[in-house]
């Protein structure tokens, strides 16, 4: 026993060699309710004339019944329907037309109904909104494509070099004398990134840093600094270091605050 023929709405025509105006094959595909695109053409190899049409029904229907009204077409379903209509109104082997009822804002229909997340929290960056409350709002998008975001930002948002001096607070003492806590209470609620023992730096435009030497980053010279698969511009308005040694290693201090 025979399986069923497959069924479809979105079909493509090859109809070769055609007597049909093109008014004719339009006023059939109207009459049949019909969402069409057709053209003239000439193949690129055998330059054979034909038009190649692509037609959406509004009911699934079988090739059979799409031949009933082009006898002579060859018909193929079509899976993708945007991909069939470019194929059809191609103007590489096009002679005349095209001829359409389908609103060509139609093909970007599918990706404009997708919210477009992420221009969405650059506006947000800009407006000034932390980086941990955009991961709180945007957890899916920050899990998936990190790195693409801390890029995206830096590019858009802090091009350009800073022109300030970073200002600079120097903590030393013995081991267990609080100067970490004393690091955080200076910071008061200021945005704070205390940094690890890696090598990469991460949030670089935050406005506090904490950490332990980097003596050569303190003037208000341009410059980046690594960070994972990427370089930043230096950002840093004020940096709080605390460390076991008894003075710093060469510079200035003025009121034992700044560097």
């Amino acid at each position: 026993m025979a399986g069923r023929a497959p069924k479809g709405r979105n079909f493509i025509v090859t109809y070769n060699n055609p007597t049909e105006t093109a008014n004719e094959l339009v006023q059939r595909s109207v009459a049949n309710n019909l969402r069409y695109a057709i053209q003239r053409g000439r193949g690129t190899e055998a330059g054979t004339e034909h038009y190649q049409i692509y037609l959406n029904y509004p009911t699934t229907k079988t090739c059979s019944q799409v031949r009933r009204i082009l006898p002579h077409g060859h018909v193929e379903i079509a899976r993708n329907p945007i991909a069939a209509r470019r194929y059809c109104i191609k103007s590489d082997t096009r002679i005349d037309g095209p001829w359409t009822n389908i609103e060509s804002r139609e093909e970007t229909m599918a990706q404009e109904k997708k919210p477009n997340y992420m221009q969405e929290l650059i506006d947000r960056y800009k407006q000034g909104t932390s980086i941990q409350q955009l991961a709180e709002e945007y957890p899916n998008l920050f899990a998936r494509n990190y790195n693409n975001i801390m890029r995206t930002l830096d590019l858009i948002c802090h091009s350009t070099p800073r022109s300030t001096k970073t200002e600079v607070w120097w903590l030393y003492g013995k081991t267990g004398t609080g100067k970490s806590s004393k690091a955080l209470q200076m910071a008061e609620a200021k945005p704070t990134y205390w940094k690890n023992s890696t090598e990469w730096w991460d949030p670089l435009d935050l406005a506090t840093l904490l950490q332990e030497a980097l003596k050569r980053r303190f003037g208000g010279y341009t410059g980046r600094q690594e960070q994972e698969n990427q370089a930043r511009p230096y950002k840093w308005r004020r940096l709080s270091l605390h460390t076991g040694r008894t003075q710093p290693n060469g510079g200035t201090t003025t009121n034992n605050k700044k560097w």
